[in-house]
């Protein structure tokens, strides 16, 4: 089978699942449309082929104007797109993380008519409802997103219709939004680590050794940390603690052999600390803060599934819907070493696992295996495969989170600027409701001026 990753490597995403396809025996190719040091090389940089294109026309062409440099470039890139999409079109199945080929997801539609399953991963931003959001984010005692970005009209039109139009077309959802209706395969997709090239070791140092690693300070923590382990060492601790930043992936995984201890993001977790457990580090991170309210969550997602397939106590189906939770909830403490922290109870935990070497160990002896055994890439690619060949299969239903939407229950759009928006999202709710799942899934109502 041929199997086309694309556009944007986001945390290594597609280079993950093109090895994971790869080891089953299938040929899979990733194109990129950005580049960052932290993520994996892909087969095809569109960008950086751009460059190398133009770089060549600029050498015979020293005095070419900027308008000029520019039409070249939208040329280069033109022909680049067609040969990419020439690939893809020779291909399976296609999955797309962050963006298809066409903004108004027309390509997809196109790309089904020649029988490719089409596969959409939603990695953030590119999805993004923050009002919806922030709800969740005082619920989980995450920070609320304040970047005015993300509160920009055209920015919100932009993300929700790409949310709605995925939803509506794709062969299969993938990734989580505050505002989605459709149920879609969440876990572990968004965790998943391909842990063959991290090397693991529990180094057990005398003087332990902790990292800080943000891609942007402002959003890890960073000012927090250096806090923290300012208060220690003047309790009289004696660690080395290291800031880096911009290092190629190579390098971090190289400076994790010899950490100790793992100081991650204090707003949400990441994958920097899941590649931390797998190479054997104790994890102080965001991960899985207020864990109840994501098991409530879980919870009404497993009510509202049963009620819809009228699963019974003891039942096959019972026992398939156990075992999908174990997966999806593999960052409880129960089954996860990962020391959840907030910035007010950063010092306290850190100066717990200070004190406690043989703690220590335990924890970083812990992490290898839970990441191989719930955060395979393998597992997210067979799954995949299952659901795209019976996608109304009861066991491929049953991977899939959001059958309680809680969008279509529990949003409540709150002051002037949230309510001025209900016309965008009752138009694009539109886009969605005549679809077979919404039918399913979505009961018609209309509550707090969303019309469903």
């Amino acid at each position: 089978m041929n199997i086309y990753l694309g556009q944007i490597n986001i945390a290594s995403i597609l280079t993950d699942l093109q090895k994971a396809f790869s080891s089953m025996g299938h040929q899979a190719i990733t194109v990129t449309n950005s580049t960052s040091p932290i993520q994996d090389p892909c087969d095809i940089h569109i960008d950086l082929e751009c460059m190398k294109v133009l770089g060549k026309f600029r050498k015979y062409h020293p005095h070419a104007r900027q308008t000029e440099l520019q039409r070249v470039h939208e040329q280069i890139e033109t022909k680049i797109l067609k040969k990419v999409t020439a690939i893809a079109v020779a291909c399976d199945i296609c999955l797309f993380a962050w963006e298809t080929f066409s903004p108004g997801l027309e390509d997809v539609l196109l790309l089904q008519k020649q029988g490719i399953k089409v596969v959409i991963v939603f990695v953030g931003s590119d999805v993004r409802f923050a009002p919806a959001e922030n709800t969740l984010n005082r619920r989980f005692g995450y920070p609320l997103i304040a970047n005015s970005e993300y509160f920009d009209e055209a920015y919100m039109h932009k993300t929700l219709r790409y949310l709605r139009l995925a939803e509506a077309y794709a062969d299969m959802v993938c990734g989580w939004s505050a505002a989605a209706l459709r149920p879609a395969y969440q876990m572990p997709l968004v965790t998943m680590i391909d842990s063959s090239n991290i090397p693991f070791g529990v180094p057990d140092n005398e003087t332990p050794k902790l990292l800080h690693a943000p891609s942007r300070r402002s959003t890890k923590g960073t000012e927090i940390w250096l806090q923290v382990v300012s208060d220690l060492k003047e309790e009289g601790f004696n660690f080395e603690f290291t800031v880096v930043e911009g290092l190629s992936r190579h390098e971090y995984l190289k400076l994790l052999e010899a950490t100790d201890i793992y100081c991650g993001s204090l707003n949400i977790g990441g994958k920097a600390d899941r590649e931390a457990m797998a190479a054997g580090c104790v994890v102080l991170s965001a991960a899985g803060t207020n864990k109840e309210e994501i098991l409530r969550q879980g919870e009404l997602d497993d009510a509202r599934f049963r009620e819809i397939y009228g699963v019974v106590s003891r039942s096959p189906e019972e026992q398939e819907l156990q075992e999908r939770r174990k997966i999806k909830n593999w960052y409880h403490s129960a089954q996860c070493p990962v020391i959840a922290v907030t910035a007010e109870t950063a010092k306290d935990e850190l100066r717990k696992v200070l004190q406690n070497r043989e703690f220590r160990r335990q924890l970083g002896n812990k992490g290898r295996f839970v990441i191989e055994k719930f955060c395979s890439p393998t597992r997210v690619a067979d799954d995949i495969l299952q659901y795209l060949n019976a996608p109304e299969a009861f066991a491929s239903q049953a991977m899939l989170s959001g059958q309680y939407s809680f969008f279509h229950k529990e949003y409540v759009p709150e002051g002037e600027y949230e309510r001025s928006l209900l016309p965008l999202l009752n138009e694009t709710t539109a886009i969605v409701r005549d679809t077979p799942w919404y039918k399913r899934f979505i009961s018609p109502m209309q509550r707090d001026g969303l019309v469903f």
